[in-house]
């Protein structure tokens, strides 16, 4: 299997540097890419598989906003994940805040509560880490949507001078939804704004 691997492995070469080219051609064409996804992951889980980290990269990205655009939020995955791993083997740390913020969003608009917390604190914490305050926003705003607002302060209010100030109800679920999908929704008008 691995002599067969090597015998092809001229032919995969040729096959992501193409797609890596054309990719990029056509990244403001999401329809064409999407339906060329799945030939373009597997070139892009083969060039993660043998570190060609630059080429990976460059793939998923010219890749990712296709799949999302389009709906096929499987293999949305697979790009954040090739994109996350050749971070990583670049030691590129704004890329790596990057993918995870990414994952953690995919996750978040799933439903996956643990997932979309555990990515998006990384991500906070390593965008806060080299200083991108734009992307921590971003970030934060995200964890926001996840956690619902901070609640107010529940000390009691002395101000009256009756030192018997009320403690905060939480704020009810229904009105946590109604904001993630207003958010949602605005997301959406803007990416579609974008392509319009």
């Amino acid at each position: 299997n691995n002599a067969l691997l090597g015998n092809l492995g001229p032919w995969l070469s040729r096959a992501l540097a193409h797609f890596v080219d054309w990719t990029e051609l056509h990244r403001n064409e999401p329809d064409e890419i999407a339906e060329s996804a799945q030939p373009i992951l597997l070139i892009l889980q083969w060039a993660v598989a043998t570190k060609q980290w630059a080429e990976a990269k460059r793939l998923g990205h010219a890749t990712e906003e296709a799949l999302t655009l389009s709906g096929k939020w499987d293999m949305w995955a697979t790009a954040l994940q090739g994109i996350l791993k050749s971070a990583e083997g670049l030691q590129d740390r704004p890329n790596k805040a990057w993918a995870l913020h990414q994952i953690g969003t995919r996750a978040l608009l799933l439903g996956s509560h643990s997932s979309a917390l555990a990515a998006l604190k990384d991500a906070l914490a390593l965008r806060e880490s080299i200083g991108d305050q734009s992307g921590a926003a971003v970030t934060r705003h995200n964890l926001n949507i996840l956690l619902g607002p901070p609640l107010p302060d529940s000390r009691p209010d002395d101000s009256s001078g009756a030192g018997g100030g009320t403690v905060p109800t939480p704020i009810p679920l229904l009105l946590k939804l109604g904001v993630a999908l207003l958010s949602l929704g605005l997301i959406g008008a803007l990416v579609a704004w974008r392509f319009w």
